[in-house]
């Protein structure tokens, strides 16, 4: 974006907001070198020279006719407390004036933001807060306004602002970076003549014990604990001082623990919580959370920041795999064979039909959970006895892999070994755009139709081995010369 104020002046004088709102002495936070020029009046700057945004220290309360905005709010860690300071220096029946992007028109409904990383909160007039499962996301009329309307503002106007914007151009472009298209949300405001907020304007920061921390909120498995380590290199680079905390809310013990499995042993981790999704922004406030809903991050504006997952685990973690293996001949087959996700469980007869075709040539070993059924024919059994990192380390000995679950797969993918993952028709073509393409451009890894037959898995299996750069054998022909 750029000089964004500049570009909406001609839009500000025809709605009339020079006559209605921006008039008289405000102040614009946030300004760089686009500060508000008004037909009547006079402007403040505040830019980062002039302190923190979020408390506008040294300003008295009941101060200025107007504040004024432009793309400084997304970039705040704390809006709450941002707007209560913007509020408190605004004269009682003053003019609050924000706009934030538009999460559709500049975000292109991406966090974090394509075009801008230092974008810590998203805005929309349309996409709701709980369709993001993001609590750094704001709809307008269900989040903003009520909170405004707590502190004292009672709302003029919300409107989308799309002068010059081109509906038809691709979401690879930012129309706002070299013409004149606006995409972006305007809010507008008053402060209340009867309750002007009260606040001290001394105060300098936060006394939270999070302060300058990041919470990455894991709602769901140990695979999207793995997807949200894919982003870290993304996110230090957008917030290189902050540290990083890993929340986890899953009602499911066993899983607890194989998240925190994982989640302890990242360097860039400093430490891991329990928490519910309720009490998380509750119990740690200052702590801006992001939240890692299931391939959230997976899409074609983070696949480049992927990083290799196969330093989680340690030498032990490899003892260990060796240890269990040790009477298993090569080549050999790593198999998961049941989710937690119905949609994604073959019934346990097909998983027995696989391991039969599969165990006349190869070594098998059933790795996961529980013993959710008895599987004959196998080599090795270590359902339930490995942790998460333990079976990592099994499969990165395996010739292929053939899993239900999405954390096995991203780890096995990400170190090269061919690998089958079972997958419902209904989202085949969401994970086929989620997955890195890297992972699929050799062709040694393949998303299988659950409606698939063992046979058909077999065949598949077969093409990811030969497909693969890594010397693998080729998986041999039942019925033929072995």
């Amino acid at each position: 974006m750029g000089n964004e104020t500049l570009k909406s002046y001609n839009k500000r004088m025809l709605c009339g907001d020079f006559k209605n709102h921006l008039i008289g002495h405000g102040i614009d936070i946030g300004c760089g070198n686009d500060l508000l020029q008004v037909p009547q009046g006079h402007v403040d700057p505040w830019d980062q020279d002039s302190g923190d945004a979020q408390f506008l220290n040294k300003i008295p309360n009941n101060f200025y006719d107007f504040v004024y905005s432009s793309h400084c709010l997304e970039h705040l860690s704390d809006i709450s407390v941002a707007l209560e300071h913007w509020i408190r220096v605004l004269k009682p029946g003053g003019s609050l004036y924000i706009t934030v992007p538009d999460y559709t028109l500049y975000e292109k409904l991406q966090y974090p933001s394509r075009f801008n990383p230092q974008h810590l909160h998203t805005f929309s007039l349309s996409i709701f807060r709980q369709q993001t499962l993001r609590i750094n996301h704001w709809h307008i009329t269900s989040d903003v306004v009520p909170l405004l309307d707590s502190l004292g503002i009672s709302i003029d106007t919300t409107r989308l602002e799309d002068h010059g914007f081109n509906y038809n151009l691709g979401p690879e472009v930012d129309q706002t970076s070299n013409s004149r298209a606006l995409a972006q949300i305007c809010i507008i405001g008053k402060k209340s003549l009867k309750y002007p907020l009260q606040m001290q304007s001394h105060i300098t920061q936060p006394t939270s014990p999070y302060h300058n921390c990041i919470g990455l909120l894991i709602e769901n498995g140990i695979g999207d604990v793995l997807t949200s380590f894919c982003t870290l290199p993304w996110l230090r680079k957008a917030y290189p001082q902050e540290q990083f905390h890993v929340l986890i809310s899953t009602p499911d013990p066993n899983r607890r623990a194989g998240m925190r499995n994982i989640a302890e042993s990242h360097p860039d981790i400093t430490a891991v919580h329990d928490v519910t999704t309720s009490n998380a922004a509750h119990e740690y406030s200052g702590l801006h959370i992001i939240n890692i809903s299931p391939w959230h991050f997976l899409n074609p504006y983070s696949r480049e920041f992927f990083s290799k997952l196969s330093y989680f685990i340690d030498p032990h973690d490899h003892q260990v795999a060796t240890k269990h293996l040790q009477y298993c001949g090569r080549p050999l087959i790593v198999i998961q064979p049941f989710s937690s996700n119905p949609l994604v469980n073959w019934s346990a007869e097909r998983w027995q039909q696989l391991v039969w075709l599969l165990s006349t040539s190869f070594s098998v070993v059933l790795v996961g959970g529980s013993k959710e059924a008895i599987i004959d024919g196998v080599n090795t059994d270590v359902r339930g006895q490995l942790t998460v990192r333990e079976t990592i380390a099994v499969a990165l000995q395996a010739t292929a892999v053939v899993t239900a679950r999405s954390f096995l797969s991203i780890a096995t993918m990400d170190a090269s070994i061919p690998t089958l993952v079972m997958t419902p028709p209904s989202r085949l073509h969401e994970l086929e755009y989620a997955y890195p393409p890297s992972y699929f451009s050799t062709g040694s890894a393949r998303l299988v139709d659950t409606e698939s037959s063992a046979q058909q898995v077999r065949d598949l299996l077969q093409h990811c081995i030969s497909k693969s750069s890594q010397s693998h054998q080729p998986l041999p022909v039942p019925g033929g010369n072995e």
